[in-house]
């Protein structure tokens, strides 16, 4: 990896525009990983279809829906534990694959089509009583109710506090040079027509007041716990609920956390 950065950083330096448009289709872009079949046993859907550019699954349930969307090359399965805890309190659930992750269909992705694959959602099926997203999903899942989708309530799992800072990452993690990191803010907000500044959640929470659930672990390594805290402290009507030793995704699973999504969307443990 030292040498790709020392090569990455030589050519931000000599084409720097080239090297940032370059970074730019690396960002936009996810791992295989993304498309991998999971190991966690779930029941099957009820339904399961794609949707312009979206692919939905539904577990049929009572009146109230839950709406879940996993990260940057999440998978569904990831809710292995809620998806089943929300179907036995008589909950619908839909799971959200967004453009180039799971079953949906296309090579690219980035925050603002997780958040348009959210709206795809609801039109489909209606608006969802509770929103909940991990990483990415979390930020897409502000992004879209800023935008309109009218979810009740709403529950971001590790989700970083704005886009700024995991793009400012995956620039020093691959050695992107000065200029040709320029060059990748520039393209990024080209691309998906939203100016990096205005996903975070200081403008996301404007004039919010719907309750959020902000769930962070502290020994998160992907996503600071720090998010979680200016999550709370903008967005009126969040509060926070901290785990320790969980990581980026193991919390997903995690009883206790189930249980405090649960009394938060009202659904209770049964």
């Amino acid at each position: 990896m030292n040498a790709m950065k020392w090569m990455i950083g030589t050519c931000s330096l000599l084409a720097p525009g080239v090297t940032g448009r370059w970074a730019a289709q690396r960002f936009f872009t996810p791992g295989a990983r993304a498309r991998q079949s999971r190991t966690e046993s779930m029941a099957p859907p009820d339904r399961a279809f794609a949707a312009d550019g979206a692919f939905l699954r539904v577990w049929q349930g009572g009146d109230r829906m839950a709406m879940l969307i996993a990260g940057w090359e999440g998978h569904y399965t990831q809710f292995s534990a809620l998806v089943p805890a929300l179907h036995r309190a008589g909950w619908t659930v839909v799971t959200v694959d967004p453009p180039g992750h799971g079953t949906a269909e296309g090579r690219y992705s980035n925050p603002a089509l997780f958040a348009r694959a959210l709206h795809v959602a609801a039109t489909e099926l209606g608006t969802p009583d509770v929103l909940i997203g991990h990483s990415m999903g979390g930020i897409a899942a502000m992004l879209a109710v800023h935008q309109g989708l009218n979810a009740r309530q709403l529950v971001t799992v590790a989700t970083p506090d704005a886009v700024a800072g995991p793009i400012d990452r995956f620039a020093a993690f691959i050695g992107l040079g000065h200029r040709a990191r320029r060059t990748l803010r520039q393209t990024i907000e080209s691309v998906t027509r939203l100016p990096i500044a205005s996903v975070d959640v200081r403008m996301l929470a404007k004039a919010e007041g719907r309750p959020l659930l902000a769930i962070h672990d502290v020994d998160d390594r992907l996503v600071p716990a720090t998010s979680a805290e200016r999550i709370t402290r903008h967005w009126r009507g969040a509060r926070a609920y901290m785990t320790h030793d969980l990581g980026h995704a193991r919390l997903l699973r995690d009883e206790g956390v189930v249980q405090a999504v649960m009394d938060f969307a009202g659904a209770g443990a049964g």
